[in-house]
């Protein structure tokens, strides 16, 4: 199947880019879907929409360095999963009975509670932005595109305890703000 996408594409290079990527990030696009969805069928089917998403973008892939383009997959194929859950969930949602629709709203947060937990949210982010672009970008790579100590040291060019001790300062910088919502969340 991916062949067959990636050979209507006109451009030799274009096609050989996607292919790399294909080859490249794979089995992590896989394993990374297959976190949203549970299923290996539907994970390789996301993988396959990720790369046509990919495809349409092929001019900026080509502009980015290989920690920037491992993020902009990690997102890319992200959103393709959330898009999924979204399309998945509307389904379910219109197939459920009205008894099990209503007590899901019951179950859901209080305007009050959504309040409070983007109030916390800014903060954070604010103090977010008064760190270092280093540091941000170690956080972003660790919390947002879940990669380890040992994958983030190659990126940043630093040791792996050097990561670590980048994250414990990073979010001891933060403050009480990150520990607040960390513990609302069952972190």
């Amino acid at each position: 199947m991916i062949l067959f996408i990636v050979d209507s594409l006109d451009n030799e290079e274009d096609k050989t880019l996607i292919l790399d990527i294909y080859k490249k990030y794979a089995p992590w696009l896989r394993a990374r879907a297959y976190k949203y969805t549970n299923d290996i069928e539907e994970s390789n089917d996301l993988v396959h929409d990720c790369v046509i998403s990919l495809i349409k973008h092929v001019d900026k892939l080509r502009t980015f360095n290989d920690s920037q383009l491992r993020a902009y997959i990690a997102i890319t194929i992200d959103n393709t999963a959330k898009n999924y859950i979204k399309q998945s969930s509307k389904i379910c949602l219109a197939a459920e009975d009205e008894e099990e629709f209503l007590k899901s709203i019951h179950n859901a947060p209080s305007t009050e509670d959504i309040v409070e937990m983007k109030l916390k949210y800014e903060t954070i982010r604010q103090n977010f932005d008064k760190l270092s672009e280093r540091d941000q970008t170690i956080l972003v790579l660790k919390f947002d595109l879940d990669l380890s100590d040992a994958e983030i040291a190659p990126i940043i060019g630093i040791s792996e305890s050097s990561v670590r001790t980048t994250i414990r300062r990073s979010i001891k910088r933060l403050g009480k703000t990150v520990k607040e919502v960390a513990s609302d969340d069952g972190v």
